[in-house]
């Protein structure tokens, strides 16, 4: 990445102009002393061997993770500095940019890293994302409508969700780094704000940070 002070947290393929095109969450350092600030989500120009860093337009991100729902439309999730909450964000393309739309602050937590996964929800304009706190993660719900968004409802994880994802099925599992388990909520992206959604807590390998879905690999 040309910025020395920003790290690249994710690499995404997304479509843009008819194919698939290489993204980066450029994170910024939220760590230094000042944050350095990050570039949002950046296009890499395959053409010119070089990234657009000036793809998100108008604002900084301390981008983490995003996801796009349509060729138009990406949502996002910020971690911020320590003492700031995180922010999940709305991007829409705007020619060979991407402009923000909408961005709302998620609950104030009690430490922890903050903003970690975004996930399109199965209904148009509406994402799960987690936030880690100093003690139980939170699994946020929300929905986009007129240009603002709404938190529908929320859950806790395990301590430190490292990384979050919905199974084909409809459940959601998320592994929590920091007591080596997985939450699994059953049905919860068919039933997104039901009270009754089961929660079941799996053992699993110590520093658990990724979930891997596979017949190759006996359960």
């Amino acid at each position: 990445y040309p910025d020395a002070k920003q790290f690249v947290h994710n690499v995404y393929a997304f479509e843009w102009g008819g194919r698939r095109e290489i993204f980066v969450a450029a994170l910024g350092n939220p760590w230094s002393s000042p944050p350095a600030l990050g570039d949002g989500l950046v296009r890499f120009d395959r053409g010119a061997a070089a990234f657009r860093t000036g793809t998100t337009v108008g604002v900084s991100l301390h981008l983490r993770s995003a996801v796009q729902q349509s060729s138009e439309v990406f949502y996002a999730l910020t971690q911020e500095p320590p003492g700031r909450r995180s922010r999940l964000v709305r991007l829409e393309r705007s020619g060979d940019t991407l402009a923000v739309r909408a961005v709302t602050s998620l609950p104030h937590r009690d430490g922890g890293h903050g903003g970690a996964d975004v996930l399109l929800g199965r209904e148009p304009d509406t994402v799960f994302c987690t936030d880690r706190t100093a003690g139980l993660g939170k699994l946020y719900f929300y929905t986009y409508s007129g240009g603002r968004f709404r938190l529908a409802h929320e859950r806790e994880t395990g301590r430190h969700p490292r990384y979050t994802t919905v199974l084909p099925n409809g459940d959601v599992v998320a592994c929590n780094k920091r007591d080596a388990t997985l939450t699994v909520f059953k049905g919860l992206a068919a039933s997104p704000t039901s009270p009754s959604i089961s929660r079941a807590t799996i053992p699993t390998v110590p520093d658990v940070s990724f979930f891997i879905q596979s017949r190759l690999v006996p359960s």
